[in-house]
């Protein structure tokens, strides 16, 4: 028989379900600095060894806007894809990691371990030394050499990814991205649908464009 007095038992649930809470609490944040430290650990390596059209090879998805890429002299680097922006998918937030996982495993399904083209941006490297710019995938498994699908493109009109606006690009490929992505608000794609991504969205762009017209450079 439980001979424990009633506040004492109150006292140990208590103080049980709060080591179970600290405990899973440490988990998480364990993880998504493990996740956090391994990004950093992604270096950005060899930049000048690719060039525009140059056919490479998809190497690792480290996040809807991040990648790894290699060439056939079996050189790797990391790439920026050019006038994109993503969640993250291991922020704290679970509406922004949750979508932030959605465009990771989607970005995964159509990219990984394919080959592409690359187009260079004419700044060529982001201010983390990343090499930036675009990826182009066969739209068609039977026409391989047709290299003609802008990943950037397809991820922005699927609402899984937002158009960076922070810096400026190239003037008429940027307007195509921001109609893309009107059509895909406009129908509610991905994020598009869930208010709070949008909220999120609408405020980096209200920052971006105060950044921009404070002087922001060329990206």
């Amino acid at each position: 028989m439980d001979t424990l007095p009633s506040k004492t038992r109150s006292f140990l649930l208590q103080y049980h379900l709060l080591l179970v809470a600290v405990v899973l609490f440490g988990v998480s944040a364990f993880f998504m600095m493990g996740v956090s430290e391994f990004r950093s650990l992604i270096r950005a390596d060899n930049p000048d060894a690719f060039a525009s059209d140059d056919l490479i090879t998809i190497q690792k998805i480290v996040d809807g806007d991040d990648l790894i890429i290699g060439n056939p002299q079996g050189i790797s680097t990391r790439l920026r894809l050019l006038g994109l922006k993503t969640f993250n998918p291991v922020v704290s937030d679970p509406i922004f990691s949750e979508q932030g996982r959605i465009t990771f495993d989607y970005l995964n399904s159509i990219a990984m371990a394919r080959t592409a083209r690359l187009i260079v941006s004419p700044k060529r490297v982001d201010n983390r030394g990343r090499l930036l710019g675009q990826l182009f995938l066969a739209r068609d498994a039977n026409s391989p050499d047709n290299y003609a699908m802008d990943i950037g493109l397809h991820l922005i009109e699927k609402g899984y990814a937002i158009v960076y606006t922070e810096f400026e690009f190239n003037s008429a490929l940027e307007l195509a991205y921001l109609t893309t992505q009107a059509k895909a608000r406009e129908e509610k794609q991905g994020l598009w649908s869930n208010p709070k991504a949008v909220a999120q969205a609408d405020a980096w762009r209200t920052l971006w464009d105060q950044k921009r017209k404070s002087g922001g450079k060329r990206k």
